[in-house]
């Protein structure tokens, strides 16, 4: 066989218009990137099931003494509904279990023809689990929120299009009617329904007793003095809270590695005060204030 022949070299031109076609790939997957992960992170916020499932420690924003912002209490959070009646003891309960079960969701990021709308998308769901136990009869139906894929305009600032992804439905677990944060079920749709995935923390308990909480002028208090369950990255200035109810919250997590979860996981009773950024268009987030002890626990 002959000799192959060398591959000609581009000249200076040509080098840069290739320069120039790889860069802006970069900046073009980059852009893209940037855009999923704002849905991604909008989808979660929005979908908050199992909601508040993440516990994070705050970041130093740079404010005075070189303290997270919010740990400047009673600066602009206000509160613009009426407190509660408090009574003077909430049942207690034991966690004998935790069913913990994930199943990565699968095409979650490939663009649909179609998703479920939020009327069908409940039962289809509720379809979906009866494969891994069913729902649990003191599971109520929480946030059904489907997820979208856009198409930005730089230029305009603006989404032009928005292509379908998935449909999650979520719902949480109640006790007594009042809900346990923390727990619940998410199940992601595609189209015609398709099962694509599900995330599971359902607590088991026995009922122990009753226990003493404080009334939720004191857990006000405790809120405003950054005093909460969990610290959020992020800050509660210039936000209202619109409601606040009594709940429980369960305290268990799972482990880096897989397999390992929280060895003693508990359900401690706790005031929710339900916070919105007037103006946002963002559904109220919970902050969570243990109503049983007097310090945080981080």
């Amino acid at each position: 066989m002959g000799a192959s022949l060398p591959r000609p070299q581009p000249g200076p031109e040509e080098y840069l218009t290739m320069q120039s076609r790889e860069l802006l790939s970069v900046l073009t997957g980059l852009l893209l990137a940037s855009i999923i992960a704002g849905y991604l992170v909008t989808g979660l916020a929005l979908a908050g099931v199992p909601s508040g499932l993440l516990a994070q420690q705050f970041r130093n924003t740079g404010s005075p003494a070189g303290e997270p912002e919010l740990l400047h209490p009673n600066r602009t959070i206000t509160l613009s509904t009426p407190l509660p009646e408090s009574p003077v003891t909430m049942p207690s309960y034991h966690v004998t279990a935790v069913e913990d079960i994930i199943i990565p969701s699968k095409d979650t990021f490939r663009v649909k023809r179609s998703i479920p709308s939020a009327d069908e998308a409940p039962q289809l769901a509720g379809n979906a689990l009866a494969s891994y136990g069913g729902l649990p009869p003191n599971a109520v139906r929480g946030r059904v929120s489907p997820s979208y894929l856009g198409e930005y305009d730089t230029r305009r600032g603006i989404t032009t299009q928005e292509s379908p992804l998935y449909t999650r439905v979520s719902f949480d677990q109640v006790i007594d009617g009042l809900p346990l944060m923390h727990a619940g079920i998410s199940v992601d749709l595609g189209e015609n329904g398709e099962f694509l995935g599900m995330e599971k923390i359902w607590a088991n308990l026995s009922y122990a007793g009753e226990i003493p909480i404080i009334p939720a002028r004191d857990a006000w208090e405790k809120l405003k003095a950054n005093d909460m369950v969990f610290r959020l990255q992020g800050s509660i200035n210039d936000m209202t809270v619109v409601r606040v109810e009594r709940g429980y919250y369960l305290d268990y997590s799972r482990g880096v590695y897989a397999g390992e979860t929280q060895e003693h996981p508990s359900c401690i009773p706790v005031w929710i005060f339900y916070a919105e950024k007037p103006g946002s268009g963002a559904e109220p987030f919970p902050l969570i204030v243990d109503a049983t002890r007097k310090s945080s626990t981080g």
